[in-house]
């Protein structure tokens, strides 16, 4: 920071009073963390540095859950999500949709907590950040607790540890809830059910245990319409869900054709009606959708 304000290069003096604040805030000392905050907002605003304002908001609704007001942490990262949305910065907004779905989660907002999930993942999935793979495990490892399933929190647990060894990403500091969540995951199941559960969840592949966090969501939904009901409320067309399924699997338009004997102008075509009935701006937004509508 000293050497950034020698400089008078605002951005730099902006993103170090962030990484100020975010170790402040990792230690327990919210006074230095607020004055971090206030300073960064000042300069980022002055600047016209948007990242850097992103970055703040950020960091001002984590401190607010840490001070225990999540209600007031809501509306800092709703900002922060639109300006990453804005500048397409995808792994920050990769970031901020699991910091409010954790923090929608500890309100009891399950249902937003799980479509805000269901975009992570998909982002995460594709920017290749495992750590916050892992952290949509431990995020259906809260909400499991919440709806009193403990056994399903075990399971999760013990896949998102398994996964995190797998690829080398250590739980950061920010989340003492996910911590918790082992602690009270034991305390409900007891030590020898609790050891048997979490391991077995170490054995889950990542599909597998997807799998259980989308079979968990069933029962709480269940005046939801099956996917081809729903992609018939819709105006999907047949083929236009076969095109929507692969691209959710993340594949070209011209792989989609080749998998399904089309050109691939007719693959466009399909896209570009795709994108329109389920109200999406790109193809991200579209299997997002999809996935919060149970069409794939």
């Amino acid at each position: 920071l000293l050497i950034q304000r020698q400089l008078a290069n605002s951005s730099g003096i902006a993103g170090a009073l962030w990484l100020l604040g975010v170790n402040a805030l990792a230690v327990g000392d919210i006074e230095q963390a607020q004055t971090s905050i206030d300073e960064g907002m000042t300069v980022a605003h002055a600047a016209g540095d948007r990242a850097a304002e992103a970055l703040h908001l950020r960091l001002s609704g984590m401190l607010q859950r840490t001070c225990g007001e999540p209600e007031r942490a809501i509306p800092y990262f709703d900002a922060s999500i639109a300006l990453w949305r804005a500048l397409g910065a995808r792994d920050e907004l990769c970031n901020d949709l699991g910091e409010l779905a954790l923090t929608v989660g500890h309100l009891g907002d399950t249902a937003r907590a799980r479509e805000l999930w269901a975009e992570e993942l998909l982002l995460a999935y594709e920017i290749g950040e495992a750590w916050q793979v892992a952290l949509y495990l431990e995020g259906h490892a809260e909400l499991a607790l919440i709806e009193d399933r403990p056994d399903l929190s075990a399971r999760l647990l013990g896949a998102a540890d398994a996964w995190r060894s797998k690829h080398e990403a250590p739980v950061v500091g920010y989340y003492p809830s996910v911590k918790q969540a082992f602690v009270a995951a034991r305390e409900r199941l007891g030590d020898e059910a609790y050891s048997a559960t979490l391991a077995a969840g170490q054995r889950l592949s990542l599909d597998e245990a997807v799998r259980d966090v989308h079979d968990a969501e069933s029962p709480a939904r269940p005046a939801s319409p099956p996917p081809r009901d729903a992609a018939a409320s819709l105006g999907l067309t047949g083929r236009e869900q076969d095109v929507l399924a692969l691209l959710c699997a993340h594949m070209t338009d011209l792989e989609i054709a080749e998998r399904l004997f089309l050109s691939p102008r007719t693959v466009e075509g399909h896209v570009s009606h795709l994108l329109g009935k389920l109200g999406a701006a790109n193809r991200r937004e579209a299997a997002a959708t999809a996935v919060r509508l149970g069409l794939v």
